[in-house]
């Protein structure tokens, strides 16, 4: 198979240092930061452009002296939104990623359908104007377009199929990656206002701000997410649909904590609200909120 018989006309081809060619142990396109991985994911088009991972050459990244700048992989992506690596890729890979470099691809585009280039071909001698832009400091970490002068070459590539086997928990994740702009910012918005809401727990102001535990971002926005989907878009406290975007403030999602006193952010103690129903219901019970919404809703 040639990349000309998967590519367009109106095909885009991005280059990207990586470690080794994709495969199941790494079924991602990781990024260092949630900005250059949306970055891309504005940019990229899916079933139109692909992204051609470039062995690096240093012997501690690209162990196998076979990948070493030479062109490994071309790979297609979902670009809907920028999800957690450690939900995509093997908890082994992830380990193992971590305990070496610390958590510097913390996220990722999943990988949807990958090729293997048919005998890993030098870089230099195949994308030499590519190949050299891939090591100049602003272009480091991320996906350059590949120079139109070497569209040729590269459209010209035998590629080999490789099967991606993806773990149960990958394929949940990328079920729960919406479409939707408008949801996923607002499941943005209220990962910004938790984070506010932890930063605030430890700001010495007048008064006390009660100490808030939250995991990290992408784990945040996937129990949000999941939320959203187990609820079928409905407030947690009136059973209500909770629009997105709404003329109303006060009818606007909202994150609510199931136990007050549980200063804790996470899948228990988590759940989506209108804003109003989540200002009214403030402290008091489950029971006392209920009474409140009989009430109300038998005048």
């Amino acid at each position: 198979m040639k990349l000309s018989e998967i590519a367009s006309q109106d095909s885009r081809l991005f280059a990207k240092g990586e470690f080794g060619p994709a495969s199941d142990t790494w079924p991602a396109l990781s990024f260092s930061s949630h900005k250059i991985a949306t970055d891309f994911a504005n940019t990229y088009r899916r079933d139109h452009d692909f992204v051609l991972y470039v062995g690096t050459g240093d012997p501690e990244k690209t162990e196998d002296p076979a990948h070493r700048q030479r062109l490994l992989s071309v790979l297609s992506v979902e670009p809907r939104a920028p999800i957690s690596t450690r939900d995509l890729v093997p908890a082994d890979s992830w380990e193992r990623t971590t305990r070496k470099w610390g958590i510097r691809w913390e996220w990722s585009l999943p990988i949807i359908a990958t090729y293997d280039v048919a005998g890993f071909p030098r870089a230099h001698n195949t994308i030499p104007l590519t190949y050299r832009s891939l090591g100049n400091l602003p272009s480091l970490g991320r996906c350059v377009p590949v120079q139109e002068p070497e569209y040729r070459v590269l459209l010209g590539l035998d590629l080999e199929p490789v099967e991606l086997h993806l773990s149960e928990r990958a394929k949940v994740v990328l079920a729960l990656n919406t479409d939707n702009r408008a949801l996923r910012g607002e499941i943005s918005r209220l990962v910004t206002m938790i984070k506010q809401d932890v930063a605030a727990a430890g700001v010495g102001r007048t008064g006390v701000n009660p100490m808030r535990l939250m995991p990290n971002d992408s784990d945040v926005f996937s129990v949000l997410m999941q939320r959203w989907e187990a609820q079928d878009g409905m407030c947690a406290l009136c059973d209500r649909p909770i629009p997105l975007k709404p003329e109303n403030k006060l009818l606007q999602m909202s994150r609510d904590r199931t136990d007050s006193g549980n200063k804790t952010y996470d899948w228990q103690n988590t759940r989506l609200t209108h804003l109003a129903c989540n200002l009214g219901k403030s402290d008091a019970t489950v029971d006392q909120w209920r009474d409140y919404l009989t009430m109300i809703r038998s005048a």
